[in-house]
């Protein structure tokens, strides 16, 4: 298997903290969000509305607050992966904000101007839709209980109490329904914003100094087939590129083939394209 050093290493202790400051923040509007609901008392639509509002504003912050940290990470992931490829190749370039502002926009999700919103609008509408249930049970069970408006009050309170003492409703859930431990997808987050920054940086700065091919290598053991599969591969930085060798496959292949998965471990090691067309004639060599 191909191992490479680990050039992340030294952002593994800023990605933790990262991790840490970006779930208080998430923490904090929970918190606000939960008060917000025990103190409720409104008895109209209108006051209720004014509760999702601010459930929607809590959160509506705390991404914008996470966003400003992951430009943050963004930033020095970029710039670690300039330095390693100048080294490598020993060419120094510095890092202008006009490329940082594209590795900031491949993170994001679909067109969303922001890569926090991916979960707190789900969290914002999967709450704001729980106490709307709660809401429908309680004027359910009062019209069948023959219930006062003053005791449909009480019991929606009371239900509205139970449901911000769960902490189980105060989770991440993804598209596909998956439930996270908050903590455990933040880390998600930052490990794989800074594995397709770095990792995007990289092959851009090899490219610039042209590179035509790298080395998939690891920092750390694979975690899927597909990664073993692909280890220590000479890969084409673009398939079909001018110069390239027929034949060889490319880092797209390898992204189409499933490496590259969120918390991958995977990164490329540079190869000096003397060293590779001597490769690539070996093995053709042994082959025929």
């Amino acid at each position: 298997m191909a191992r490479a050093r680990n050039p992340l290493g030294r952002l593994e202790r800023s990605g933790r903290d990262y991790t840490k400051t970006i779930l208080r923040t998430l923490n904090r509007a929970i918190s606000r969000v939960r008060l917000a609901i025990l103190a409720d008392k409104s008895k109209s639509h209108a006051g209720r509305l004014k509760l999702y509002r601010a459930i929607a504003d809590a959160y509506g912050e705390a991404g914008g607050a996470i966003d400003r940290r992951l430009q943050r990470l963004c930033e020095e992931t970029a710039g670690a992966a300039f330095d390693e490829a100048s080294e490598a190749a020993g060419v120094p370039v510095e890092l202008d904000q006009e490329r940082l502002e594209q590795y900031w926009e491949y993170v994001h999700p679909g067109n969303k101007a922001s890569l926090a919103a991916v979960f707190t609008e789900n969290m914002t509408q999967a709450q704001i839709s729980a106490l709307r249930r709660a809401l429908i049970s309680a004027q359910r069970e009062a019209s069948i209980g023959g219930l006062t408006g003053a005791e449909m009050q009480r019991l929606l309170k009371e239900r509205w109490r139970e449901y911000a003492g769960d902490e189980s409703n105060f989770v991440f859930i993804d598209r596909s329904g998956r439930r996270w431990d908050n903590d455990r997808y933040i880390n998600m987050l930052v490990r794989t914003t800074q594995q397709r920054v770095y990792n995007d940086a990289l092959l851009d700065r090899f490219a610039e100094m042209g590179c035509r091919y790298v080395r998939l290598a690891s920092l750390g053991v694979p975690d899927c087939e597909a990664c073993k599969e692909w280890q220590g591969r000479l890969l084409a930085i673009v398939g079909g590129g001018e110069g390239v060798a027929a034949g060889v496959p490319s880092v797209e292949d390898a992204r189409e083939a499933g490496v590259f998965h969120p918390n991958c471990l995977c990164t490329f090691s540079h190869v000096r394209n003397r060293v590779a067309e001597r490769e690539i004639e070996a093995a053709r060599a042994a082959a025929s």
